[in-house]
């Protein structure tokens, strides 16, 4: 007999290996490809002390020799030094950086140049250039990946409806990524975009954009919310929508299959319960005469809307599922209730 698999299990399966390969194409690309990484860094604090204590101990001997052999003597010293302290990229045109810093200044101006100064060094990552947008669509997609298939794994019950979703996070992630990392670049450097000297710190940013995803789409929210102000009517508006709550739930409950008079005795009496799917937010609310009911407050996230009443051992149910975002405007829910099962006592 042939065994049908569950749809969780062909989307691990699938995933699995869609990961594997796209590790497996990071890996190639970073070891075996000619283009070799490099990243841009500055001296630490212990490097900076370092060097001042090299200038400052040779400065005490110039009584004893001549300005100009004790100038040449320091600047040996530190080169060595940070040749000792700094793995430069070989064969690059950057290779002589050192050199080219104690050429251009004397020993006496290094203690205010070397802080703020950057040397390009061998490393793993691209993170200078161009090919930094390459590490960013990489360890964005990585983090995706993670949260997807961490998502997936721990829940009971998958919902193969929401594989459009993971497909279209694919697609968004990246670019939403690289519209963060250039905004945080121009806010950090005046208005100017610098592709040079971020360090290590791009990989952190991008898996985290990745790994939450929908929080990163609340974020680009915020920064179109600096470039582009609302204006008065837009102001208003979110103003009667403060009223009631950002992240607000509101709808309408109908009984189906019953008289209006059942439906106006027993609307109070409907349960509706709101549930996270990735949380442990949980909330249950009774709507008024009419049916009217809402939720105020809710985080961002997707949730389960479960609704239930007995009319004479006779059970009426409603499942829903619904993705809350940053909702600017109330989102609408309306529920009807259907004969589910007849209760035996």
């Amino acid at each position: 007999m042939k065994i049908k698999k569950k749809p969780k299990t062909i989307w691990l399966i699938w995933a699995s290996t869609i990961s594997i390969l796209f590790i497996a194409t990071y890996i190639v690309t970073h070891v075996f490809c000619s283009c070799y990484g490099e990243e841009e860094v500055f001296l630490n604090r212990d490097q900076l002390s370092a060097i001042n204590s090299i200038i400052a101990l040779e400065s005490d001997s110039t009584n004893t020799r001549h300005s100009e052999t004790n100038e040449i003597a320091t600047k040996k010293l530190i080169r060595n030094y940070l040749r000792n302290v700094l793995t430069e990229k070989e064969g690059s045109d950057d290779s002589s950086s050192i050199d080219s810093l104690l050429y251009t200044f004397k020993v006496k101006h290094l203690p205010t140049v070397l802080p703020k100064y950057s040397f390009k060094v061998d490393s793993f990552f691209w993170l200078t250039g161009r090919k930094i947008f390459l590490e960013i669509v990489f360890w964005s997609l990585f983090g995706l990946m993670a949260n997807l298939m961490f998502s997936v794994t721990i829940t009971e019950n998958f919902d193969k409806k929401r594989i459009p979703e993971h497909i279209g996070k694919i697609f968004y992630t990246p670019f939403s990524a690289i519209i963060i990392y250039l905004s945080i670049n121009a806010l950090v450097n005046g208005g100017s975009i610098v592709f040079d000297g971020v360090g290590k710190s791009v990989i952190v940013l991008s898996f985290i954009l990745g790994f939450f995803t929908r929080r990163t789409i609340v974020l680009i929210g915020k920064i179109k919310d600096l470039i582009l102000p609302l204006g008065k009517e837009d102001l208003e508006r979110k103003k009667t929508i403060g009223e009631v709550g950002i992240n607000t739930i509101r709808g309408v409950i109908v009984i189906d299959e019953v008289s209006d008079e059942v439906k106006e005795q027993n609307n109070e009496y409907v349960a509706i319960k709101i549930s996270g799917m990735e949380s442990d937010y949980i909330n249950v609310v009774n709507p008024d005469k009419t049916g009217a009911f809402f939720f105020s407050d809710i985080p961002n996230g997707n949730y389960k809307i479960e609704s239930e009443l007995v009319i004479n051992q006779t059970r009426f149910y409603d499942e829903d599922e619904i993705q809350v975002l940053n909702n600017e405007e109330p989102l609408e829910v309306n529920i009807v209730l259907k004969k589910s099962e007849l209760i035996v006592k």
